[in-house]
């Protein structure tokens, strides 16, 4: 019986790899026939920017509440990261780091990390509560009572808008280094690594490399 069904098993696994079996899968396989849905894929985009969101935040509003050589530093540093494209800035992360989907989310978060601070830094400024943060700071308020307290909940819609924004962008940017061998490696079942596997097999399975295509593309 054990046997029977460990040969069903392999059956089936060879016959998802050479169809794609994108009528039982539709987020696609592995080369493998692994199942898998996103679940790397927009965990890593998802993490990504949860991670450059956080960082950029605080970053922002230290910049924006402080000013002076904070605002300068942190701003040029920032410019320094936007300078280069970000596929281009993750690359160099992950060359020096090493291949990893680890080291993936985190290569596509320090490229997220400036946007976010920008943006904070941006709200802070036209912020209407700037006299209440002036008048907190009198009566005896820590610094991290009105940043947090006072400064932040103003920015929490904001960041969630281009937080949401954002997931997209870095699910293409993970998927990239995946697709350049940077990212998750075979068998892991990632949509950018299904991609690179998938060219092999174009003329006999297209359809394995064309349902994780279509993810991306939607």
């Amino acid at each position: 019986m054990r046997k029977t069904t460990l040969t069903t098993i392999a059956s089936t696994t060879a016959r998802r790899r050479c169809t794609g079996s994108a009528s039982i899968r539709w987020a696609g396989i592995s080369s493998a026939g692994v199942l898998v849905g996103a679940q790397i894929s927009l965990a890593a985009g998802v993490l990504a920017v949860l991670i450059g969101a956080a960082i950029g935040t605080v970053l922002g509003l230290l910049a924006g509440y402080y000013e002076g050589w904070w605002d300068r530093i942190i701003m040029r540093i920032c410019d320094v990261l936007f300078a280069f494209p970000g596929i281009l800035l993750a690359i160099a992360v992950v060359a020096v780091m090493g291949s990893g989907m680890s080291n993936v989310i985190i290569a596509v978060a320090i490229f997220s990390i400036p946007a976010f601070a920008r943006l904070v830094r941006a709200i802070r400024w036209c912020s209407s509560s700037r006299p209440l943060s002036s008048r907190r700071a009198g009566i005896g308020a820590s610094d991290a009572t009105i940043l947090f307290s006072h400064i932040l909940p103003g920015t929490v819609s904001s960041i969630v808008v281009y937080f949401t924004m954002r997931i997209g962008v870095s699910i293409i940017s993970a998927a990239s280094l995946s697709f350049l061998g940077l990212g998750a490696q075979p068998p892991t079942p990632e949509w950018g690594a299904m991609l690179n596997e998938a060219r092999a097999d174009i003329g006999d399975g297209a359809a394995r490399g064309a349902v994780p295509g279509d993810r991306y593309f939607f």
